[in-house]
């Protein structure tokens, strides 16, 4: 079986951009040797990350400006995940694929990127969540939009390979877990 790849050294970016303005953003990442969707936490804190990566779990509002409300007694891990691509969450993503295909070239190559389970967990814990439903909720969360996100490029954007990253920058506070020492005091490992 012939597995498409891009060749090797091939330019793309990763994480968010800079850029306030969703159509010049568009416009910078098409021009990278595989275009990468952006995403755009200096237009709106509702594009970061973890806000965006919050829209459409129950019990979760994300305010149009990042503002972030959490109700724990609503989240639930089995309540299904909505991916509102008119959210102002997902400007960038939209700006990105109107921009795209006017020249997309089927067989073409796409990268984009979400927050993964245990960053998106570890939030939804500092918010008041259980662990036991935040991560579960956290998993089922990014599961389900990672499908809807590859759904919709594909509707887009005809005979796209799309190289998606699991960002994980929670994953760095889990190794400093903070221990009891045999002498009661707390140090860092």
């Amino acid at each position: 079986m012939n597995i498409a790849v891009p060749a090797s050294g091939t330019v793309t970016g990763m994480g968010g951009l800079p850029h306030r303005d969703a159509d010049d953003a568009a416009a910078f990442a098409l021009t990278m040797q595989i275009p990468s969707i952006p995403q755009l936490p200096r237009r709106s804190p509702a594009e970061g990350a973890v806000a965006q990566a919050m829209v459409g779990m129950r019990g979760i509002t994300v305010g149009q400006y990042g503002s972030i409300t959490v109700d724990a007694d609503l989240v639930d891990p089995l309540a299904p995940v909505t991916t509102d691509l008119q959210h102002d969450a997902f400007v960038g993503f939209r700006s990105f694929l109107d921009a795209a295909a006017a020249e997309w070239q089927p067989g073409g190559w796409l990268k984009w990127q979400l927050v993964g389970p245990i960053t998106l967990g570890t939030a939804l814990v500092r918010a008041g969540v259980p662990a036991s439903e935040a991560y579960e909720s956290a998993v089922r969360s990014v599961r389900a939009r990672a499908q809807h996100l590859l759904e919709a490029v594909n509707q887009r954007l005809d005979g796209c390979h799309q190289l998606v990253f699991i960002e994980e920058p929670g994953m760095a506070s889990l190794m400093c877990i903070a221990t009891t020492a045999p002498d009661r005091k707390s140090t860092r490992l």
